[in-house]
C-alpha cells in the first residue's frame, strides 16, 4: 500500500474507533477520554502496532491543533458576567491548590531524599491541568452548574501559575548551581505569559470586530478556524505559549464582541474529530520502558499530587469561606495532566540534561495515569447531587 492510503485508511478507522468508544462511555461509568487513551494504546507500538510509528510524526501537529481549539472555548467563557459572580473563586482556589501542590510536592520528594533541584522542579511541574481532559468531560456531562463554570476559570487560570512558578523555580536552580542564567528565566515567564497575551488580545481585537460582520455557516467556519489556527502559528514564531494566546484571543472576543457566540459554537462545532485524534495519539505515544528504576519516585508523585490537590481545595474553601460545595469536589477535578506539564519537562531536560531521563519518566508515566483516572474523578464530581447554598 502507499503511504497516502495508510494515512487515510489510519485516519478513517481512527475516526470510526470513536464511535465504539462513545457506545461504551454511555453503558459505563468511565468518560471517553479514559477510553480513547486506553484504545491508543491498544493499538500503539505497545499494543498491537497499527499505526507503524505514524503517532510520532502526526502527535504534535493534532495536539497543537486540538489545544488552541480548547484554549479559545475555554476562555469564551471568561467574561465579565463571570467574572463578577465566580472570579473571587476562581482566584482563590486556583491560586490555593496551585500553591498547595507545589509546596506539599516539594517537601515530600525532599523529605524522601532526593535533591532540592529535583524536588522543586517536579514540583513546579504537577501544578499544571489539562484543559483538554477537562473540557470535554464538562461537554460530555452537559453541566452548566456554577460549580462548571468555576472549574472552567480554574483551569485557564492554572497554566499561568504554572508558569510562572516553573520560571522561577529554574532560576532559583539555576542560581543554587552556580549558572548565571537567572535573568534568562525571569525573562522566559515575561515573554512566554506577557506575549501570549499581548498576542491573544492582539488578536481577539479584529477578531471581536469581524465576528458581528459575517454571516453564520461556512464564512463563520473559515473566520473562527482561520482566526484559531493564525493564533497557534504566530505564538509558536514568536515562541511563547499557544495555549495562553488562544485563552487570551477567547477572552477578548467574548469580552468585546457583540456577536461572541458565533465563533465559539463553530469551533465547538468542529473540535471533537481533532480531540478524538489527540487522545488517542496521546495514549499510542505511552512509554513503559525503564519503569521500574522511577517506579518509587512515581508513586510518590502520584499520592503527594492527589493529596495536594484535595487539600488546597479544602483549605482554601474552608479560610475563605467559599461555598462548601467546593471542598472536595473541586480537589477532584484538577487531577488531569498533559501537554503543558509535559513540555515545562522537556525545558527541564534541556537546562539539566543529567536529570532529564529520570523527570521525563515520571512525567511521561504520570500523565498517562492522570489522564485516564482524571476524568473519571472529573465526571464522578460534576455528577454529585451536592446542593451548593448558592446555586
Amino acid at each position: 500500500m502507499t503511504e497516502t492510503s495508510i494515512m487515510l485508511l489510519t485516519l478513517g478507522g481512527l475516526l470510526l474507533s470513536a464511535l465504539a468508544v462513545e457506545a461504551i462511555g454511555r453503558k459505563t461509568s468511565l468518560p471517553r477520554v479514559s477510553l480513547l487513551l486506553l484504545l491508543g494504546f491498544v493499538v500503539g507500538p505497545y499494543g498491537f502496532d497499527f499505526l507503524h510509528g505514524i503517532q510520532e510524526t502526526w502527535f504534535d501537529s493534532v495536539a497543537n491543533i486540538a489545544l488552541l481549539m480548547v484554549g479559545f472555548l475555554i476562555g469564551g467563557k471568561i467574561n465579565r458576567s463571570f467574572l463578577k459572580k465566580y472570579g473571587k473563586a476562581v482566584f482563590i482556589l486556583s491560586l490555593a491548590v496551585v500553591l498547595s501542590t507545589f509546596a506539599l510536592m516539594s517537601l515530600g520528594f525532599y523529605l524522601f531524599g532526593l535533591s532540592m533541584s529535583f524536588s522543586l522542579l517536579m514540583a513546579s511541574i504537577a501544578v499544571a491541568t489539562d484543559p483538554a481532559a477537562t473540557l470535554d468531560v464538562i461537554h460530555e456531562s452537559k453541566s452548566e452548574s456554577p460549580f462548571v463554570k468555576t472549574l472552567m476559570g480554574i483551569v485557564a487560570l492554572d497554566d499561568v501559575w504554572g508558569i510562572f512558578l516553573f520560571g522561577f523555580v529554574l532560576a532559583i536552580s539555576d542560581v543554587s548551581r552556580g549558572h548565571s542564567q537567572i535573568i534568562d528565566s525571569l525573562f522566559f515567564i515575561l515573554k512566554d505569559i506577557g506575549g501570549a497575551a499581548l498576542l491573544g488580545f492582539l488578536l481577539g481585537i479584529p477578531f471581536s470586530y469581524l465576528s458581528g460582520r459575517i454571516q453564520s455557516g461556512r464564512p463563520a467556519l473559515l473566520e473562527a478556524l482561520g482566526m484559531v489556527l493564525l493564533c497557534g502559528g504566530l505564538a509558536k514564531y514568536f515562541a511563547v505559549s499557544y495555549l495562553l494566546a488562544s485563552i487570551t484571543m477567547g477572552i477578548t472576543v467574548a469580552n468585546f464582541s457583540k456577536h461572541h457566540t458565533k465563533p465559539f459554537h463553530t469551533v465547538m462545532n468542529i473540535e471533537w474529530p481533532f480531540l478524538v485524534l489527540f487522545f488517542i495519539l496521546a495514549g499510542a505515544n505511552i512509554q513503559i520502558q525503564n519503569l521500574e528504576k522511577i517506579l518509587w519516585i512515581l508513586v510518590l508523585y502520584i499520592v503527594l499530587r492527589i493529596l495536594s490537590r484535595f487539600i488546597g481545595s479544602y483549605l482554601s474553601t474552608t479560610l475563605f469561606k467559599l461555598d462548601p460545595i467546593y471542598k472536595w469536589r473541586m480537589g477532584a477535578t484538577l487531577m488531569p495532566q498533559a501537554g503543558v506539564a509535559l513540555g515545562l519537562t522537556l525545558l527541564i531536560g534541556e537546562h539539566f540534561p543529567e536529570m532529564k531521563q529520570d523527570v521525563l519518566g515520571v512525567a511521561i508515566s504520570a500523565t498517562v495515569i492522570f489522564e485516564f483516572l482524571g476524568p473519571i474523578l472529573t465526571r464522578f464530581a460534576i455528577k454529585q447531587k451536592t446542593i451548593s447554598t448558592k446555586e
